[in-house]
């Protein structure tokens, strides 16, 4: 087991919270909005969890977490096997990455001046050429 899902309170309001075992260094932690914490594994499996009590609330685990270890790592997943909305969603998370990638460097490669006249503040935007890019530092120290 790697998880435990909890719900504290009734059926009318509650909170949520975790306990989730880090795979890399062996150990239990809780998840609890924006706190996490360590815990020892005791305090995981050692719950006495009040269940259906007579009481207003109750913690009690919804859902467990398990781990299937098997001695060889699992077959690719073949894009044939993926929904196509799925693969639609990450095309156009791609594609939105790409669209901000590039609008990132035309920023970095631009330079706006305000040029004044007549009282008027004119902003000009200027695209810098790789050409500038690459002599920069020779032609600002001149």
């Amino acid at each position: 087991m790697v998880g435990v899902l909890i719900h504290s309170g009734n059926a009318g309001f509650g909170h949520y919270y975790a306990y989730l075992k880090n795979w890399t260094d062996d150990k239990w932690y809780k998840f609890n909005d924006e706190n996490v914490s360590e815990v020892s594994e005791e305090d995981v499996l050692g719950q006495q969890w009040s269940g259906w009590q007579a009481r207003s609330t109750s913690s009690s685990p919804y859902m467990l977490i398990y781990r299937k270890i098997t001695p060889q790592a699992p077959p690719p997943i073949e894009e044939a096997e993926i929904p196509s909305q799925i693969l639609s969603l990450l095309k156009s998370e791609q594609e939105n990455r790409e669209i901000r990638r590039i609008e990132r460097e035309k920023e970095l490669n631009s330079l706006t001046l305000n040029v004044f006249r007549n009282r008027l503040q004119l902003p000009v935007k200027l695209f810098l050429s790789s050409h500038f890019r690459q002599n920069k530092s020779k032609l600002i120290s001149k």
